[in-house]
């Protein structure tokens, strides 16, 4: 038996779903706990070590819940803290965070300000592990180098809302707690993925006034608009679809007539939604000559992946919107390949989570017939030039951590970066020359849309980092069209060190 929504709230819903999968917890283990307190008991140790064990990892400020991923379910560990590795993993970053931290606060109570790292952290894909490099690439710049200053001291804690980010309240509210401590927190970065837990956590935090700085939060559906305090560092999907559709226009996409949408239909995935409308929206043409052809997927796919090629191959189409994932995408590549051969070559366009596939293996000859064009978030070999300051910092900060510089090559080490490192640089502009000035929420957030202009804009490794005063967007991005390849930088099929406000821009 468990516990019906109904027309619960969603907030007492989620509460009480954890409070019935701690009972459940408790009750499957109810006969070992019980052996076990005799055997303490016996032996003098205290009898709710055990118990507390049980329902909180080590250190017991960070809790242990059950996740369910798919149709299983697993204990994964969740909260705020700023030396505890969620994961195996993550130790030697995390050790290199700790160490942070160490210099950051050994001025006491009073003498720094903390910057949260928010997301679902315990996913197991490399890009949490890409994010937290980056991240914590960040703070040691902040902390040993000119980063408008070098005072006060930034401490980073990471904030964990599990693999499926259904702790996400828990941990929120965690943050919360942190506004009011010694430990001062004033912003939060990351923020997570584009889905609809995102934006609820995004709107609790700005309940407390917390500047907000996302790395990847790729979703037109959230902005400064609906979210007081937010900006990202990272381009838009509306953004990236837009480009893509100038270089189809442009000739890019020779004899792209037709094509066919398919597309996650997980609920609040803003993510694959955005990436759905914008395709219809930028690249109408297309999809009204395909006859708005949609084939929707499940979380997850399992068997339609064999129907959707079903129907494929019935009307092939020039060309396929992806809208989703690249867990999924993945899978559905995979597909291609062993079923979509009545289909001849293949062209995908998407967006910029097929980065994901930089991280995994395929048949060598999986990409001989099937072409994936995107649009990144930041595309690294692009700014690997003479000159560019801001991007070699952050390699040399790499090469002191010792850090993996291969990882930056997914994008997502880079975004991470550079919105910590707009957060720090609002908390040093905010505290002022002598670093005297109270550093509240409010003023970290009202400080980052003041970067709106080249003379004011956070010098990020992915370009002059300016917002839009309104919506937080982020202004100016120079984004190439990339096509994937495997093993390899992606090719660059549309360049964009041609613009005047790219890092590399060659000037005369």
């Amino acid at each position: 038996m468990t516990p019906h929504r109904s027309s619960w709230p969603r907030h007492l819903w989620e509460r009480l779903r954890h409070w019935w999968q701690t009972l459940g917890r408790l009750v499957r283990w109810g006969v070992a706990v019980g052996g076990a307190l005799l055997v303490l008991a016996a032996v003098g140790i205290p009898s709710g070590l055990i118990v507390r064990n049980m329902l909180y990892c080590d250190p017991y400020d960070i809790r242990r819940v059950s996740v369910n991923v798919g149709e299983q379910e697993r204990e994964e560990c969740v909260g705020v803290s700023g030396t505890y590795a969620f994961e195996p993993r993550f130790a030697e970053i995390v050790k290199a965070m700790a160490a942070e931290n160490a210099f950051a606060t050994k001025g006491g109570p009073g003498s720094y300000y903390t910057i949260a790292f928010l997301g679902p952290l315990t996913q197991p894909e490399p890009r949490v592990v890409h994010q937290l490099e980056g991240a914590v690439a960040a703070q040691h710049r902040a902390n040993h180098g000119p980063v408008v200053g070098q005072i006060p001291p930034i401490k980073l804690v990471l904030a964990n809302t599990d693999s499926m980010e259904s702790n996400w309240r828990r941990t929120t509210e965690d943050l919360l707690a942190r506004v009011d401590s010694e430990d001062r927190l004033v912003a939060v970065a990351g923020l997570g993925r584009s889905t609809a837990s995102t934006l609820e956590s995004l709107k609790l935090l700005a309940t407390k006034n917390l500047a907000m700085v996302g790395d990847a939060v790729t979703s037109d559906a959230i902005d400064r608009t609906r979210v007081p305090g937010f900006v990202r560092v990272n381009p838009r999907v509306s953004e990236q679809v837009s480009l893509l559709a100038k270089y189809v226009g442009s000739g890019g996409g020779k004899g792209w007539r037709t094509a066919a949408l398919i597309h996650s239909a997980k609920p609040g995935d803003l993510y694959a939604d955005s990436l759905a409308a914008e395709f219809k929206r930028h690249m109408k043409t297309q999809w009204d000559a395909g006859g708005n052809v949609d084939y929707p997927f499940g979380d997850p796919p399992g068997n339609q992946w064999r129907i959707i090629m079903s129907n494929l191959c019935a009307r092939p189409p020039d060309v396929i919107f992806y809208a989703g994932r690249g867990s999924d995408l993945h899978t559905f590549v995979n597909s291609l390949r062993e079923s979509g051969k009545c289909l001849g070559p293949v062209n995908i366009v998407t967006g910029s989570d097929v980065v994901r596939l930089r991280t995994e293996q395929f048949p060598e000859d999986t990409f001989e017939s099937i072409s994936l064009t995107y649009v990144p978030l930041a595309e690294p070999s692009l700014f690997k030039c003479e000159g560019n300051g801001p991007y070699q910092r952050l390699l040399e900060a790499y090469q002191e951590l010792k850090f993996d510089e291969e990882n930056l090559g997914t994008g997502w080490g880079i975004m991470a970066h550079d919105a910590v490192l707009a957060a720090a640089q609002a908390v040093r502009d905010v505290a002022g020359d002598s670093s005297k000035d109270e550093v509240t929420p409010g003023a970290v957030s009202g400080m980052l849309p003041l970067y709106a202009l080249p003379n004011t804009a956070v010098s990020g490794a992915s370009g002059s980092i300016m917002f839009d005063s309104r919506t937080g967007n982020r202004l100016g991005l120079a984004l190439p069209v990339l096509r994937f390849r495997q093993g390899a930088a992606p090719e660059v099929l549309s360049d964009p060190r041609r613009a005047q406000e790219h890092p590399c821009h060659k000037r005369d």
